[in-house]
């Protein structure tokens, strides 16, 4: 009970008997009814930016929290989210993600990899490769007389060249 026996509004709580005022919800957390001696953390993918919350805030797509938190952190370039996350999972290997706050990643256009998770960009297809689909992990080796001298960053590799006779 806060001042004059009422209850502390929702937002603030009184955590010791006879105080005279109720205190606002520290940053991270939050309580929506009256009368609490104690507020809530916010959960994983939630925030609370304020004091006196009465709920906590989702956190938006390509970014995350791990509770209790005040604000939400970006995912970095090459890992995603959706909304109301704990955590960043990283791009499977076919894809990438160039940007941080990604919802999604992209998969890896036609002459490009993705070898790894967690790739920023699709990478050229080694000498001697080639891929001629979306979303490749590795690029497919080239026939027998035929060859690539392989691809960069900004030159895709779609086919390999037969051999001259």
């Amino acid at each position: 009970m806060g001042r004059r026996g009422r209850p502390a509004p929702a937002g603030t709580f009184v955590n010791t008997t006879g105080a005279l005022y109720p205190l606002p919800c520290p940053k991270g957390t939050w309580n929506n009814e009256p009368g609490q001696d104690q507020c809530l953390s916010c959960s994983p993918g939630k925030y609370s930016s304020t004091l006196g919350a009465k709920e906590c805030k989702t956190c938006p797509v390509g970014t995350y929290s791990t509770g209790q938190s005040v604000g939400c952190t970006d995912c970095r370039p090459g890992f995603f989210t959706a909304a109301g996350s704990a955590q960043c999972s990283p791009c499977k290997p076919g894809s990438y993600a160039p940007d941080p706050k990604a919802g999604s990643c992209k998969l890896c256009p036609k002459g490009y990899q993705g070898p790894t998770s967690g790739m920023k960009k699709s990478a050229g297809c080694p000498k001697g490769t080639f891929s001629n689909r979306e979303g490749c992990k590795l690029c497919t080796p080239c026939p027998i007389n035929t060859y690539s001298l392989g691809g960069t960053s900004t030159s895709p590799t779609l086919a390999c060249l037969k051999r001259g006779t």
